[in-house]
């Protein structure tokens, strides 16, 4: 563990996914961060790579490029999606849903060869993919009986 104060990231995308635990009270901010931080780095590096798997290996029994999220890695991988989603958006400077809409408008006429129209479809598809995940999670978890365990416990 840390025993120095860490600072909080420089790159205001990785400052959306490591967020100050105070904005009043900085002190407060840099102890949280120096207790957490390292941990809550290594988790998000672990659930990246645990989409990098599922993205390259798949799961058995489906063809070798289905995209398949195992029920038990489910919530890992929103959560992964999530984060690349905030840092994205902040490349993008997507503030508000009016930002998103614009974005997704503009990106009919925008130039193919732009940055910034490559980020946008990588956005978009990633906002798919977790709208998609978080549905069939919540058909899962509404098909559970009441007071019943969730098949893959």
């Amino acid at each position: 563990m840390r025993t120095a104060p860490l600072p909080p990231p420089d790159d205001p995308a990785v400052r959306r996914l490591l967020p100050d635990a105070s904005r009043e009270d900085p002190e407060v901010a840099a102890e949280f961060r120096r207790l957490t931080e390292d941990d809550l780095r290594a988790r998000k590096i672990a659930r990246l790579r645990c989409l990098w798997t599922a993205l390259v290996h798949g799961e058995p029994g489906w063809p070798q490029d289905a995209f398949v999220v195992a029920p038990a890695s489910a919530d890992e991988v929103a959560a992964t999606l999530t984060d690349l989603r905030l840092v994205l958006a902040d490349r993008l400077e997507i503030r508000t849903d009016a930002d998103s809409e614009a974005l997704y408008d503009g990106l009919a006429t925008a130039p193919e060869d732009d940055v910034r129209t490559y980020l946008a479809s990588v956005y978009g598809a990633l906002s798919w993919l977790q709208e998609s995940l978080l549905a069939v999670m919540l058909a899962a978890h509404d098909a559970r009986p009441p007071g019943g365990a969730r098949s893959d416990d």
